[in-house]
């Protein structure tokens, strides 16, 4: 594509600028998270396109680990539970983190009880 290098798409972005603005916003995001220790932009936040930008970024979330097509690749939705961003509703998926592609606990694993075990 002309003026991206030949790479639209292949980031999942449609363009450059489109993953430009992107980054810029992870970039607001985490400056944030830097600053407050947490995620959760108060809604009289003065940057309100940020505020605008995490709501979608939410909803993208939500969407991926209840099994919609979501706008983004799944490593663009790891970037953003990586800096500390939840989806919509997380209270109610237990499965986000396995579902944008971290390893999912066995029983094997450390703290986890095997179904044999009884109390």
């Amino acid at each position: 594509d002309e003026g991206t290098g030949g790479l639209a798409g292949e980031d999942g972005f449609k363009t450059i600028q489109e993953m430009i603005t992107w980054l810029n916003y992870c970039e607001r995001l985490a400056v944030f998270k830097a600053r407050e220790g947490h995620c959760n932009i108060p809604s009289d936040y003065p940057d309100k396109a940020l505020l605008h930008w995490i709501s979608k970024q939410q909803g993208e979330i939500y969407d991926h680990c209840i099994s919609k097509p979501a706008g983004q690749l799944p490593l663009h939705l790891r970037t953003l539970v990586t800096i500390g961003l939840h989806g919509k509703g997380r209270d109610s998926l237990p499965t986000l983190s396995t579902r944008i592609g971290k390893a999912k606990p066995t029983t094997k694993s450390k703290g986890i009880k095997s179904k044999r075990h009884v109390d």
